[in-house]
């Protein structure tokens, strides 16, 4: 009887709702009758795990949808203009905005999830990268310096630069600028000329500019991203993105 009273407990919550009962919502009704728990894990154990299991995930999962609504209510704002290197399709419904430290391992994890999410939503995702180097890594600078020169020649090399940085950063900690180098080479752009231009005044400007984006927005963590204006900050994982460029495409 306490066993099916559970069962029901999460049925009508769920009904009343029209979701998953959270967290709390479940603390609550057990507070006021703790010999449901009980009775049920006594009845059969296994199943009472299984059915508590599945309503927190569910809980959580809820939980956390709403907490990416409330977040889409704050959206931000960046400078995007026309002549700043970008990945995906010009004009797709979801603008991902990357700030990150080129010598940043978590940065070359979520760089790594940013590539899975051009895969997963073909046409639909255009990524810009921005820069927003830390003082801890002495290449993040030159990096990003190298990045934006080559930019000059070719968008396309730069984004298959960073890449390269990005995939490689054993390789970037222990061989330093021979490494950043060899990487310009390997994608096909002029070398003297991105040496040469990674100096110019409008690639410190762009960087001054990201930079100060970065730090307006209030991201002092690498990475931190804006998707559609909406913030998510650190390395997550791939499934937070998809939960919210699944929001943003259904309410589109």
């Amino acid at each position: 009887m306490r066993f099916a009273s559970l069962i029901s407990l999460g049925t009508t919550i769920v009904s009343l709702l029209g979701c998953a009962p959270s967290s709390a919502q479940l603390k609550r009704a057990v507070e006021a009758d703790p010999d449901i728990v009980y009775a049920a894990f006594q009845k059969d154990p296994e199943k009472f795990l299984s059915v508590m299991t599945s309503l927190t995930t569910k809980g959580r999962a809820a939980e956390k949808l709403r907490e990416i609504d409330e977040l889409r209510k704050n959206r931000k704002t960046p400078v995007l203009t026309s002549d700043i290197s970008f990945r995906g399709t010009e004009g797709a419904p979801i603008v991902i905005v990357e700030y990150s430290d080129m010598q940043c391992p978590y940065c070359g994890r979520g760089h790594e999830v940013i590539t899975q999410l051009l895969a997963a939503y073909p046409g639909r995702v255009q990524v810009y990268l921005k820069h927003n180097p830390l003082q801890i890594h002495p290449m993040a600078v030159p990096a990003a310096e190298l990045y934006e020169a080559i930019a000059l020649q070719d968008k396309q090399k730069a984004a298959a630069f960073a890449e390269g940085i990005f995939e490689g950063l054993d390789a970037l900690n222990s061989r330093g600028v021979v490494f950043l180098h060899s990487a310009v080479r390997m994608v096909g752009a002029d070398l003297a000329a991105a040496l040469r231009d990674r100096k110019a005044p409008s690639v410190a400007a762009r960087i001054a500019a990201d930079v100060a984006e970065a730090k307006l927005l209030g991201f002092s963590m690498t990475p931190s991203f804006l998707v559609n204006g909406v913030q998510i900050i650190g390395a997550q994982p791939i499934e937070t993105f998809k939960k919210l460029i699944d929001r943003e495409l259904a309410s589109k």
